[in-house]
């Protein structure tokens, strides 16, 4: 059943139960994938998305609600005043660089995306984080530009499939992506260092244990 209301997480979503020898249907973000759909044509491909893509189980359905939605290229943008969730709701924008409103196109692109899930019967994402579209840990907060700032939520894409009940994690969850390859493959070990983002140093310095200011700086006269 969807999830009633926002599911407002920074961490990895439970994965879907797999039964031995069933077959897992996932979505994957293209430029996971090494498809030159970033914003400038670039791709961010991952080797362990792409071993999990290519495992004889996963049925891997790449895809990229942004370039679906506004083309390749496309000029940067972000999310201000809210996350994901509130840009589904009206409540926040996505703008550009140009300052140009492009929040119905992403809310478009992200129901593309869920309706390519429901279609394929995905039951789990793979998405890009920090994209303002397929973000599920970390979005920049637009509002503060120039300034580079962050806050732990999902974009507008991961926002709606975690809405509609399909579970999503990112490239950089390494800990739930080598469980999920174990879980395919029991021959496969995880390394037990693996970690997910929002247990690794980045994140936790900037959210969960920010440093304090240090003190201001004294000056000897010259």
């Amino acid at each position: 059943m969807p999830a009633e209301g926002p599911v407002r997480r920074s961490t990895p979503d439970p994965l879907p139960p797999i039964e031995p020898g069933q077959a897992l249907v996932v979505v994957v973000s293209a430029c996971l994938l090494g498809e030159p759909v970033g914003y400038d044509g670039s791709s961010w491909p991952s080797d362990l998305v792409a071993r999990i893509a290519a495992h004889p189980r996963v049925v891997c359905v790449p895809f990229c609600p942004e370039a679906h939605a506004m083309g390749v290229p496309r000029r940067w943008m972000s999310i201000h005043h809210g996350d994901g969730f509130d840009v589904l709701d009206g409540a926040a924008r996505v703008v550009n660089v140009d300052a140009e409103d492009i929040s119905e196109p992403f809310r478009q692109g992200a129901q593309a995306l869920l309706a390519l899930a429901r279609e394929r019967g995905a039951r789990l994402a793979i998405l890009t984080d920090i994209s303002p579209m397929c973000g599920s840990s970390v979005v920049y907060r637009g509002e503060a530009l120039p300034d580079r700032a962050y806050q732990p939520s999902s974009g507008v894409g991961a926002a709606l499939l975690r809405r509609s009940g399909i579970p999503v994690v990112s490239q950089r969850d390494q800990a739930t992506l080598q469980a999920l390859l174990s879980l395919l493959d029991p021959g496969f070990s995880p390394d037990p260092e693996a970690r997910n983002f929002h247990e690794q140093a980045w994140y936790q310095q900037t959210f969960i244990h920010p440093a304090p200011p240090g003190p201001e700086p004294v000056f000897e006269d010259a």
